[in-house]
């Protein structure tokens, strides 16, 4: 099994979509009593959000997409653009 990469895109203020995006993890890690995907965000050039989420398989990437719409619809998360890549290699050092 390979790992599954998921790029999300919000367009909009990115100070206010992170807000949003880590209060909506936070609702998903309480409900179901576990820590979210690898994560990696960041800030557009041009304002919005990029979340990269890398997941160890196709069963966890699955179980976080979907029942993660409740909490980003609890939060004001809408119509991201999604794009689902299978990883080939990662490399990664501590910053």
């Amino acid at each position: 099994m390979s790992q599954v990469m998921v790029t999300i895109r919000f367009d909009g203020d990115a100070d206010e979509l992170f807000s949003k995006w880590q209060r909506a993890v936070e609702l998903w890690e309480e409900e179901f009593e576990t820590k979210g995907p690898a994560t990696v965000v960041a800030k557009g050039e041009g304002g919005g959000l990029l979340v990269v989420n890398v997941f160890p398989d196709d069963e966890a990437h699955t179980r976080f997409g979907r029942n993660m719409g409740g909490p980003m619809e609890a939060v004001g998360l809408s119509n991201p653009q999604l794009e689902h890549l299978d990883v080939l290699a990662i490399r990664f050092q501590t910053i």
